[in-house]
């Protein structure tokens, strides 16, 4: 993992936008009636200019198109939730990823308890 070192005010910042992309993907799904989003995270660059949201799915071809569903189609209209909230000076660039280390942490999981 890369190291991130945030600073106090940073990691409100981070938190803050955690909560709300993750109240403007709710939305999203519900009115667009799209399949249930888990976010497991969301990681901001040192200078917020893009912020990585991790989605906690298996990766396979299904879940994939699900996430470039949602980098290409409901993107803006995630950001026009984050713009209606008033709490940011600017929106940064969102990106959706699957979250691979919670897929690494499972298959230790298992290896573990089978040992």
């Amino acid at each position: 993992m890369f190291n991130r070192e945030l600073t106090t005010q940073q990691k409100r910042i981070e938190s803050l936008y955690d909560r709300e992309i993750r109240v403007a993907v709710y939305k999203v799904t519900n009115q667009w009636l799209l399949p249930f989003l888990p976010i497991s995270y969301c990681r901001a660059d040192k200078k917020f200019q893009s912020i990585r949201i991790f989605v906690g799915m298996e990766n396979n071809s299904e879940n994939l198109k699900i996430i470039e569903d949602f980098n290409k189609k409901y993107l803006n209209f995630i950001s026009k939730e984050l713009i209606n909230v008033k709490k940011f000076r600017r929106i940064p660039k969102l990106i959706f990823q699957i979250d691979n280390e919670l897929i690494e942490i499972n298959k230790l999981e298992e290896l573990v308890k089978n040992s």
